[in-house]
């Protein structure tokens, strides 16, 4: 399945002074958004409150006016629009909960990031390292991918609220057409279409904010869950390789069979609470974000009845 043995040189095992993950070209990119949204978890502190703190501040003032709209429109029992404006506020904050949670378990995705070297360097054999490396590069692909996904739509979203504007320059008629802005907003001191332009750009920023919070955090967790299944992959390929030195009478010893073994014991213990630690940093975070998340669900289904 895996194939067999071989020589135990390759790239990572000549750099074997890496003490952070983020040095592997599998991690790179993601300690790129990390950094950018203040989250990464080796960043300076300073440096990690002052972005944070400053993303999440002209966060607030884009969502804010999308939550006195649906409050307006409860108060006037427009309900058909409270569950039209619904699902974009509470995805806004699915964001600010996904960024938080990792921000507050910073010293918990050090140690895991900590744990990833620590099971890389487990690996003996070029085909023990180039499973857990296939498994990784997959992550990292998906990611990539689903990363891209979520740019491409919001550039589309960004984009169809200018088409109007668009066309009265191409092909202008007597009348101005109608413009809509990318949410239902009330910004009280100011109005929003006389002001439309602005009102737009700082709308298409907050939305540019919000996605990159989902992508950088999703990226994470697609990447790390990733190794931890290429440290249980690699894990079946030690007790394989094993077993099938078993068979072979001539070259069983006992000696080296039990020392693969109990390396194989350390390879699942190490991948065991490489989960743990996963675990008591996303289950609370996960529990809101599913609860919001069937709450987005069900005005969706019911804005559609």
């Amino acid at each position: 399945m895996f194939g067999t043995k071989t020589g135990n040189v390759d790239n990572f095992q000549e750099r074997a002074d890496i003490s952070n993950a983020f040095e592997l070209s599998y991690y790179e990119t993601l300690g790129h958004y990390l950094t950018h949204v203040g989250v990464h978890p080796f960043q300076d502190e300073k440096e990690s409150v002052v972005r944070l703190t400053l993303l999440v501040t002209f966060w607030i003032t884009g969502i804010t006016p999308m939550y006195i709209t649906i409050w307006e429109t409860i108060r006037k029992k427009d309900y058909d629009r409270m569950f039209e404006d619904s699902p974009q506020a509470l995805t806004a904050l699915i964001s600010l909960v996904k960024l938080l949670n990792v921000y507050s378990n910073r010293s918990r995705f050090q140690y895991l990031f900590n744990y990833i070297i620590r099971g890389r360097k487990l690996m003996k054999t070029d085909i023990e390292r180039r499973v857990l490396n296939d498994i990784t590069k997959n992550g990292t692909v998906l990611a990539d991918i689903y990363r891209r996904c979520l740019l491409l739509a919001m550039t589309l979203f960004i984009l169809l609220p200018l088409f109007n504007p668009i066309m009265d320059i191409l092909a202008p008629l007597n009348e101005t057409r109608p413009r809509q802005h990318l949410f239902h907003v009330n910004y009280v001191f100011m109005d929003e279409m006389e002001h439309f332009f602005s009102v737009f750009v700082h709308l298409g920023v907050v939305a540019v904010v919000t996605v990159w919070f989902i992508i950088s955090i999703d990226s994470l967790y697609i990447i790390i869950i990733h190794h931890a299944c290429g440290m249980f992959a690699a894990c079946g390929y030690i007790v394989q390789n094993v077993t099938e030195e078993i068979k072979d009478e001539k070259n069983f010893t006992g000696t080296y069979e039990f020392e693969e073994y109990n390396r194989c014991v350390i390879v699942h213990y190490e991948a065991l609470q490489f989960y743990d630690v996963l675990n008591s940093c996303c289950r609370n975070s996960y529990l809101i974000q599913m609860g919001l998340n069937m709450v987005i669900v069900s005005t969706t289904a019911v804005q559609g009845c």
